[in-house]
């Protein structure tokens, strides 16, 4: 575990991918649990080098039962995740694994999901889409789709959407732009028919 922890970004990389190769072992996942691998990895979600492969190693082990609940219970883990999304760590990818479907496989957990729109992900959708940067819009537009993979107009859809009108209102222009802006993206992911059709 040492090189997984403390070793260069190369050594962690492949020290933590023999792991996950090794974790499908009943005995190795307990040897994990034993000496707090999950923990090792859940801190590693604040560090830009490491917070990816952490991510996608916490989607491998939760994969088992044991090893689902001790990821999925703490409180650290939605905190983390939600900044992750908010500095564009999941843009990137771990070999073949894209940095979104990472972000999707985290959101599988029912509870882990909850949890994660509890820490204000809404807020985090909105400062992207209203930024207007082509690569903050692709951002927010992939992940609501992932949102609404699961939950087709969950609550997080009409806090956008309100948010979106409420900037139209405004004598700003700058503000007015930011809401057209919330509320095409929105369209383009469905989100906004869905919303008024409901109204």
């Amino acid at each position: 575990m040492s090189a997984a922890e403390r070793g260069s970004a190369r050594e962690r990389a492949a020290s933590t991918l023999t792991l996950l190769k090794l974790s499908g072992d009943a005995k190795i996942r307990a040897y994990l649990l034993e000496v707090k691998a999950i923990v090792i990895f859940i801190k590693q979600l604040q560090d830009k080098k490491s917070a990816l492969l952490a991510a996608y190693a916490l989607t491998v082990f939760m994969q088992y039962d044991e090893m689902r609940q001790p990821i999925t219970e703490d409180s650290r883990v939605p905190h983390h995740i939600v900044n992750m999304l908010r500095l564009d760590y999941f843009d990137e990818a771990i070999g073949q694994n894209e940095g979104f479907q990472i972000f999707s496989d985290l959101l599988k957990d029912d509870d882990l999901r909850l949890r994660i729109k509890e820490f204000n992900i809404t807020e985090v959708f909105a400062r992207k889409l209203e930024a207007g940067r082509s690569s903050e819009i692709r951002t927010s537009l992939i992940c609501l789709d992932i949102f609404r993979s699961f939950e087709h107009d969950g609550p997080w859809a009409r806090e956008l959407v309100e948010k979106g009108l409420q900037h139209l209102k405004s004598r700003q222009w700058k503000t007015q732009k930011a809401g057209v802006t919330v509320l095409s993206s929105l369209a383009q992911t469905g989100t906004q028919d869905a919303h008024t059709r409901n109204c």
